[in-house]
C-alpha cells in the first residue's frame, strides 16, 4: 500500500487507474529497486522480447512506473537495451541537464 502511495506522491495519477494495477506496478518498483541494490547498479538497460511466461509477462507490463522512480533517483534506465542511451541520461543527469524521458513531478 505504501508503494502505490508513493506513485501517488510522484505521479498524476488518472481516476480510472485500477488501485489493483497500482499495486502490481508497486511490487515491480520494489523488486526493481532490490535488484539495483543487490548490483549497485548505476544505470540500467533492458530489453524484453515475449516468454510466454505468465509471471515474466505480468512484470513486465509493469516496469515503467519503477524505471521511472530509478531515473528520478539518478539511476537512468533506458528500454529496448538501448546501453548509450543510459548512458546519455547518467551524463546528462551528471550535468544537472535531467536524465529522465518521464516526468516524475506532479
Amino acid at each position: 500500500m505504501i508503494a502505490s502511495q508513493n506513485f501517488i506522491c510522484h505521479f498524476a495519477v488518472q481516476e480510472d487507474c485500477s488501485h489493483a494495477e497500482l499495486l502490481r506496478a508497486a511490487r515491480t518498483s520494489v523488486a526493481l529497486d532490490r535488484f539495483v541494490a543487490a548490483h549497485d547498479l548505476q544505470a540500467m538497460a533492458y530489453y524484453y522480447m515475449g516468454s510466454g511466461n505468465e509471471a515474466n509477462e505480468d512484470t513486465m507490463s509493469s516496469i515503467i512506473l519503477g524505471t521511472s522512480l530509478l531515473t528520478s533517483r539518478h539511476i537512468p534506465v533506458a528500454g529496448e537495451y538501448e546501453v548509450k542511451n543510459a548512458i546519455a541520461m547518467k551524463i546528462m543527469d551528471a550535468l544537472g541537464a535531467g536524465g529522465s524521458f518521464t516526468n516524475t513531478t506532479r
